[in-house]
């Protein structure tokens, strides 16, 4: 430390241009102590501590007497004990660059696995590695902006086709999807044309598949629905439709949407899209029709008991029947006649198994090998009702994982 006249001296030629406010106060109460040679006095008269006094004095000396030291600094502190690092954190990221899954269902799955993180953990634990976040700015704003959801499982389901992707055994094939609005349990089924005759035969199956009562089925205006908009000059009115006339023997009443409004039907386009993201992109590209129809069974199944949704707060379809009071099986008639292995929940275990094989860190759940290898390895931390696909992690025989096929039920 320089002697007290040769720190006044660089003090007060430092900020002989100063102008902040701020910093010039804290300028004067140095002058003044190490002028009148009382540091207690000037601390009083300024209101401060004599701590704060040589630590203002202490950065001036460090930084040349630049007068810009003294500004405040941020006492937020450079680390937080309950900061989500190591293994959960490399979990975290692996899960968001596999499948691009958000912060809420990534949340999820670390909660089914017994891990303790929240949504907002994981949102800072993908900021901190600076993984972007897509963000649509160019989309305009929607006047049907307002959402909304029914009570009752059953007083309003949402009908609409689907066209797949790609052909399958080179023709097109076609998917019919229904959904509840309120518990957002749908049923699909696939044919090869979209015509009158499928639009019936899916009901008749949607009626014998749904557990709960269907009070109203809402649709658009295609021709495998209603005949409205066929009406030519010579016909004054056109001929009866098959499809609603069905809907009322089975005592469903048929709603139709404006044309040209397909947010009235939002629940089932944004189907479309969640099949789109995990369903279609997974299937080979030469797989057969009576296969495809095999997979779209598992994959609703899934859909409804295992696929968590944003919009139910991270709940299931059929939990949001059980909170309704409906119980729904795995063996309903007319969908499934026993369970079946989800496709999604399949191809996450494969990941996580070639990433075991590839990836020389332990991440979790795979820090301990059975010493026999005949032994299946059971981990404790495991929480009642926790997915197949995890506990089908813990079945390692060496470096090797094999899987058997585990029940959903």
């Amino acid at each position: 430390m320089l002697p007290t006249e040769k720190l006044y001296t660089e003090i007060k030629e430092g900020s002989k241009f100063l102008r902040d406010p701020s910093l010039r106060w804290k300028i004067e109460c140095l002058l003044r102590g190490l002028k009148g040679g009382n540091v207690t006095l000037a601390c009083s008269q300024a209101g401060i501590h004599r701590s704060t006094f040589y630590r203002w004095l202490t950065r001036l000396s460090d930084s040349d007497f630049e007068s810009e030291a003294l500004r405040s600094k941020s006492c937020r502190p450079h680390f937080h004990p309950k900061t989500i690092s190591g293994n959960l954190g490399k979990r975290i990221v692996w899960f968001r660059e596999t499948f691009h899954y958000g912060s809420d269902r990534i949340a999820w799955y670390l909660t089914q696995e017994g891990l303790s993180v929240s949504s907002h953990g994981v949102y800072n634990v993908l900021k901190r590695e600076q993984i972007p976040f897509r963000r649509r700015r160019d989309q305009k704003p929607n006047v049907h902006r307002k959402r909304y959801e029914l009570d009752l499982p059953g007083q309003g389901l949402q009908l609409d086709i689907k066209y797949v992707p790609f052909p399958i055994e080179r023709k097109k094939a076609y998917v019919f999807n229904a959904i509840d609005d309120c518990s957002r349990w749908r049923f699909q089924w696939a044919y090869r044309n979209k015509g009158i005759e499928q639009a019936c035969d899916f009901v008749l199956r949607l009626v014998a598949a749904t557990p709960f009562h269907i009070e109203q089925i809402q649709t658009d205006n295609d021709v495998a629905f209603t005949n409205l908009f066929l009406r030519t000059p010579s016909e004054t009115e056109p001929e009866p439709h098959p499809f609603p006339a069905l809907l009322q023997s089975q005592q469903i009443r048929h709603k139709l949407i404006p044309p040209g409004v397909k947010e009235l039907n939002g629940k089932v386009e944004r189907s479309h899209k969640t099949d789109d993201q995990e369903f279609y992109w997974i299937l080979p590209p030469w797989i057969s029709f009576e296969q495809f129809q095999l997979e779209l069974s598992r994959w609703t199944f899934e859909y409804n008991h295992y696929r968590p949704h944003g919009s139910l707060k991270m709940k299931t379809p059929t939990q949001r029947l059980q909170e309704r009071g409906i119980l729904v099986s795995s063996d309903s008639p007319g969908i499934w006649t026993q369970p079946k292995k989800p496709s999604h929940y399949a191809y996450i275990v494969e990941k996580l198994r070639n990433e075991r094989r590839n990836n020389s860190t332990d991440l979790i759940h795979w820090k301990f090998k059975p010493n026999n290898p005949t032994q299946l390895r059971i981990n404790p931390t495991w929480l009642p009702g926790t997915p197949w696909a995890i506990k089908a992690l813990s079945q390692m025989y060496g470096k090797t994982t094999r899987l058997s096929p585990i029940p959903c039920g």
